[in-house]
């Protein structure tokens, strides 16, 4: 389960529209937003955070934190929050009665909920000499696992096992984690960056001729391209039944590109933020409402909100807010 806080919504009606859906042979059209610009559309209509409260339909939870960020819905009422606060990091299951703390005060890199919601894996900040991964009980905050890597690793997603990349002997690899347990096996000699356990796909990077390439393959095939390219182009998100995906550069926070995809590439719609000489803007994080409508975080040179696009058209999704960068 991704970090960013999406599940599915309900369709929605969008508002602004763009060119027609172009054909097979023709060039997606590029739409420039403007958040104060853009018509106001419905809520965001799944669990988000809005700063440092957690948002789900009318219900909204407070957390105490100078920073936090929704892992997930767990149940009814209850959400996992990595939280961030000036001295150290904590993951909390947080309900509208109370909060519980699963992962006690760490320095941590990565934080992940699993796919059925049961446990949260971290690796905290490591070291040259390794890194370390730890996973506990979503409803309990009981340690069921702690493994050291003797190298350096990365933490990429949680389904039934973990998926991790790093490079042992010096050498890259992507691999599977049991934690219960403790087997790993290897997916892939590649150095992937994004991997999505509930779609069966995973995007990595190759290096050759043609500079820095993305390939997109189904984890339980990575060996068989889905989709290639060359340039700059990273995936962001993909949609819950597989059926798009979100790129953008690789700049992360801050890019001012983004494109709505079909599940095996061919583009569909691209968007960028209009900026101002002097003042920068572009996208944050996204992630997927439904299978087919794009949440943003699109940050102005003045102002700030989510945009919710799909193909064809956008809203808006939030209030405005001045625009801020983060540190």
């Amino acid at each position: 389960m991704k970090r960013l806080m999406m599940a599915c919504g309900a369709a929605v009606a969008l508002a602004v529209p763009l060119a027609l859906l172009p054909a097979a042979n023709a060039a997606a059209p590029t739409t420039t937003l403007s958040p104060g610009r853009i018509e106001r559309g419905p809520d965001v209509r799944i669990p988000h955070m809005e700063g440092t409260t957690v948002v789900d339909g009318s219900r909204r939870i407070k957390v105490r934190a100078q920073g936090a960020v929704l892992l997930g819905k767990v149940a009814p009422t209850a959400y996992v929050v990595w939280a961030f606060g000036s001295q150290a990091q904590r993951v909390l299951r947080v309900t509208p009665h109370g909060v519980r703390v699963l992962v006690p005060s760490s320095n941590l890199a990565t934080a992940v909920l699993s796919s059925d919601g049961s446990r949260v894996a971290v690796e905290p900040v490591g070291d040259h000499t390794g890194t370390t991964v730890k996973v506990f009980s979503a409803k309990t905050g009981d340690l069921l696992r702690k493994r050291r890597f003797n190298f350096s690793a990365q933490l990429l997603d949680f389904g039934d096992r973990l998926i991790l990349t790093g490079f042992p002997n010096r050498t890259v690899r992507t691999f599977w984690w049991n934690h219960r347990t403790n087997v790993t096996q290897r997916i892939v000699a590649k150095n992937t960056y994004f991997a999505d356990t509930r779609t069966n796909r995973l995007a990595y990077t190759t290096f050759g001729p043609d500079g820095d390439c993305t390939v997109l393959a189904a984890i339980s095939a990575p060996r068989k391209p889905i989709w290639r390219t060359c340039g700059d182009h990273e995936v962001r998100a993909i949609s819950p039944d597989g059926s798009r995906i979100a790129t953008g550069s690789p700049a992360g926070e801050g890019t001012n590109r983004m494109t709505i995809r079909t599940g095996n590439g061919r583009a569909l719609a691209h968007f960028r933020v209009q900026s101002l000489e002097g003042r920068p803007a572009g996208f944050g994080p996204v992630a997927w409402e439904t299978n087919r409508a794009l949440l943003m975080l699109t940050r102005g040179p003045y102002k700030t909100a989510t945009i919710r696009c799909t193909a064809t058209s956008c809203n808006r999704a939030s209030a405005l807010t001045p625009t801020e960068w983060p540190e």
